[in-house]
């Protein structure tokens, strides 16, 4: 699994009108809960988010969030993703929440299942129905797979 820095800024910013003139400026808010800290709300660039999802589509991703208020540096947290909430026509993402955690305790996550090769019953024209598409996997932080391969050939 990718580990990734992402720079967050403490968001200071309430209300619907604010927060969706702050998305139209192409930023994205969130909430980071977790540990035995109070929820951090945070604002971050959405650009730069959807870049890194876009690299890694489909995959768990551990990231190390800098969390700034302006110039200055607060704190830092590892953390995963525990919701991303999408627009329903321009599939933006209009909010996520993100889970902290530690690294050195065992967490769940949900992974998810990926199929590879032709099974021998699609190359004779059947249908192959995945039914499993995650997988629970109890593991420490930096040891979580992006992704589990299942070899469907025969």
């Amino acid at each position: 699994m990718e580990e990734i820095q992402l720079e967050v800024q403490i968001r200071t910013t309430q209300g619907s009108r604010k927060v969706n003139e702050m998305r139209r400026q192409g930023l994205i808010p969130g909430i980071v809960y977790g540990g035995k800290q109070k929820p951090t709300v945070i604002e971050l660039d959405g650009r730069t988010y959807s870049k890194i999802m876009r690299q890694h589509r489909g995959e768990m991703v551990l990231f190390h969030l800098s969390v700034k208020d302006g110039d200055k540096k607060l704190r830092d947290y590892a953390a995963v993703i525990k919701e991303e909430q999408i627009h329903p026509v321009s599939d933006d993402v209009i909010h996520i929440d993100f889970n902290r955690i530690s690294l050195t305790d065992e967490i769940e996550v949900k992974v998810p299942v990926l199929l590879k090769g032709d099974a021998a019953g699609v190359k004779q024209n059947g249908i192959l129905q995945q039914s499993l598409f995650e997988l629970d996997v109890m593991c420490l932080p930096t040891h979580i797979p992006g992704h589990i391969d299942i070899d469907v050939s025969a």
